[in-house]
């Protein structure tokens, strides 16, 4: 049984940097996606003459949504590592498990 446990510690500390890296990646993107958002409209306006209207405050919604995604990727990606730095001196069994079952507020963002 004491092998796994060092195992399953440091997988679970790379699948935590893995989360916080997607996390830092959703966040910048927060800020990012109007302008994103504003120049995909603008070519499609001048490639097919007419822009389409999306509702006003879509594209504030959608980085809202990034960078809620991204925060909550980021605090699940640390809380695995602190799990498996833990885990790797064989404490902290129970936030291991915690760790394992917040994991699933990551599924959200892919």
């Amino acid at each position: 049984m004491v092998r796994q446990v060092r195992l399953v510690a440091v997988l679970s500390i790379v699948q935590g940097g893995l989360e916080c890296l997607a996390g830092v990646l959703y966040v910048a993107m927060g800020p990012l996606m109007r302008t994103f958002l504003d120049a995909a409209l603008e070519q499609q306006a001048r490639e097919g003459g007419m822009r389409p209207q999306l509702p006003p405050a879509f594209a504030t919604w959608m980085a809202v949504v990034y960078a809620l995604l991204g925060l909550a990727a980021l605090a699940v990606g640390a809380l695995r590592i602190v799990a498996g730095i833990r885990g790797l001196k064989y404490r902290g069994r129970i936030l291991g498990i915690v760790s394992f079952a917040v994991g699933v507020a990551s599924f959200f963002t892919c």
